[in-house]
Formats: structure tokens, sequence, C-alpha cells
């Protein structure tokens, strides 16, 4: 049936704190590494539960080659279980998800470059824990919205 009424956001007591880290590394002059991380911490103390919509620790790695007129880039994302979530808000806990991208270029000249990427290399079933259908969504109905599996991109670009 009918939603009986619209989504209501309003205002609360919470406190949320966090922190990003990253680090890059030069390993040669062809090779570098790049790591980073971010964690949220989130209370609703109106409610005394977690504050909603809130994004899981994750993490991304990415061994990176570069050399004159082409490159390559291997990388991955790590999202843990999302466990502190907000009950009043519909949420429910998600789970954590691994995936790798390898991507590639090659620029042939100053105005000329080229590239093709594979995502989610592995094809990982995962879904976003901030992406969801709004319960009063045609067909969805609350549902989670999965996230794309194994696909293909390329691009030719040209620089004036």
């Amino acid at each position: 049936g009918a939603p009986k009424a619209p989504k209501q956001f309003r205002n609360v007591d919470a406190y949320q704190y966090g922190f990003d880290l990253m680090l890059g590394v030069i390993l040669t002059p062809e090779f570098s590494f790049r790591a980073d991380g971010s964690y949220i911490y989130a209370w609703n103390l109106s409610l005394d539960e977690p504050l909603a919509q809130v994004a899981p620790p994750m993490a991304h790695l990415e061994l990176k080659y570069n050399k004159n007129t082409y490159w390559a880039s291997l990388r991955s994302e790590m999202v843990a279980k999302q466990k502190h979530y907000a009950p009043s808000f519909g949420e429910t806990a998600t789970p954590g998800h691994v995936k790798w991208d390898l991507r590639a270029g090659w620029i042939p000249n100053e105005h000329w470059s080229l590239g093709a990427a594979m995502l989610n290399m592995f094809n990982a079933t995962y879904y976003n824990h901030l992406n969801f259908a709004f319960k009063n969504a045609d067909d969805l109905n609350g549902r989670r919205i999965y996230e794309p599996g194994r696909s293909f991109s390329f691009y030719i670009k040209y620089k004036f």
C-alpha cells in the first residue's frame, strides 16, 4: 500500500569523531604505493543508538606503475561490516566487502591519451551501507541496491 508518511528528518543531540589517513610511498622511479583509510564513530544521544547514515570503516591500497607514456594501477577497496546502525531509521547491519580494480593507460603524445579499466575484477557481490531505496520507492521497498559487478570501460581523450 501507499506509505503513511514521508521520510522525516529531525535534529537530535549527537556526537561524532573519526579520522582519515593516507600514506604514499615512491618505491622506485616507476612504482608507487598508496594506502588510505577512514573511520567514523557517531552516536545519537537523543535516541541512545548509533547515528544514522554513517559510512563503515574503509581502506584502499593501490600499486601504480608509471613509465613515460604508459601506466597501470591495481587498486583494492576494503570496507568493514557496518555494525553500528540506527534501528529507528530503519537501518540494518551491512556486510563488509573487498573489490579490486585494474586500470591502464597510454599517452602517445601531448594531445592523445587512451585508457582501459576492469572494475570489480573478481565480480564481488556487495552493496554500500549508504545506498538504499526509501521505503516508498516503487518495487524496491527499502531493499539494498547492489553495486555493479565486473565491468569494463575504455576511453580515448584528445586535449586541445
